[in-house]
């Protein structure tokens, strides 16, 4: 499985297979995260999650953006944001949704639906630092995803 074997290819592979393997994985989330799989229980692990925060700093966009599609997906209860939460990802995913983007703002889409993945799973518990960056993009005329943004504060 994938969660498997994750851990020894960080630790035994070069930075290509890495980045293949997080692509691989970003593509097939969907299939691997049914409610009723066994590959969900471990990729829903604190220490899997802690191995795909070391990668939401990565100097490639697109690592980080598949990232994030990876964890997005994995969002589908309380007890996965008590992880998000425990290894303080919101911290991360603020910092995706502030970026500034010159290539394009695919990253910054990925963390607003994780803002709005988390909203729906548990509102309770919604961080403040989430609203306080709707609030950053949405008072900047020049960005984007500025409508987004609005959408996401009126439901909170």
């Amino acid at each position: 499985g994938y969660a498997q074997k994750f851990p020894a290819l960080i630790a035994t592979h070069g930075d290509d297979a890495k980045i293949n393997f997080i692509f691989e994985l970003a593509r097939n989330i969907k299939v691997l995260s049914t409610r009723n799989s066994r590959a969900r229980r471990i990729l829903q692990k604190e220490s899997f999650f802690e191995i795909l925060r070391t990668f939401l700093v990565d100097k490639d966009r697109k690592i980080r953006l598949n990232i994030l599609r990876i964890i997005r997906h994995l969002i589908i209860d309380e007890a996965t944001i008590d992880i998000l939460r425990n290894l303080s990802l919101h911290l991360f995913i603020t910092r995706s949704l502030e970026r500034e983007q010159r290539g394009g703002s695919l990253e910054k889409v990925q963390a607003l639906k994780i803002v709005n993945t988390w909203l729906e799973v548990d509102p309770r518990r919604f961080p403040r630092i989430f609203a306080q960056s709707l609030v950053a993009v949405a008072e900047n005329p020049e960005d984007k995803l500025r409508s987004e943004a609005i959408d996401t504060l009126r439901t909170l």
